[in-house]
């Protein structure tokens, strides 16, 4: 019976059965983190769209290149690489595109936006051969007019001048 009395009385003294709440100092069975989402690439700046559109145009991917200059305009329309973007799609359109329409507006864009920058003279010269393009004689013959005087010395100013008295030579 004394065995039993002792173990009786070690039963009582022992406190009752905590629940199995987990202590801070448990052990705790790592949880897998939650996949990362996929990596997404940080949107290009204006200054890299003018550069991939402008090395896409160098290596004859005309078409790449005019949706590049596009997007460029369309994500950073303020910016100075979306206004130089004009003059140089308004030419890639012109020139190797077929589009005079489009360029006649991508000119005109830029020439409203800064008539005096830094590609003005470009773009001034881009309007008129897209306005000979159109069959629009007399916008054309304003638009050389106005660039020998705005740019006397222009690396243009020959063209201009023989454009100019080509369109009074065909006048009835």
């Amino acid at each position: 019976g004394r065995t039993l009395r002792t173990t009786s009385s070690v039963l009582r003294s022992t406190p009752p059965p905590r629940s199995r709440k987990p202590s801070p100092r448990a052990a705790v069975e790592p949880v897998a983190a939650p996949e990362p989402p996929e990596a997404v690439a940080p949107e290009p700046t204006a200054a890299e769209l003018l550069a991939q559109a402008n090395e896409l145009r160098r290596a004859g991917a005309y078409q790449e290149a005019s949706e590049r200059y596009r997007e460029l305009q369309g994500r950073y329309a303020g910016s100075r690489e979306a206004l130089v973007s004009r003059v140089t799609l308004g030419r890639l359109l012109l020139e190797r595109l077929g589009d005079a329409p489009g360029a006649l507006e991508l000119f005109d864009g830029y020439l409203a936006a800064t008539p005096d920058g830094t590609l003005a003279e470009e773009a001034w010269v881009g309007r008129a051969l897209a306005l000979q393009r159109l069959g629009r004689t007399q916008d054309e013959r304003a638009a050389w007019t106005t660039l020998l005087s705005r740019f006397p010395g222009s690396a243009h100013a020959e063209r201009a001048r023989q454009r100019l008295g080509e369109m009074v030579g065909a006048e009835p």
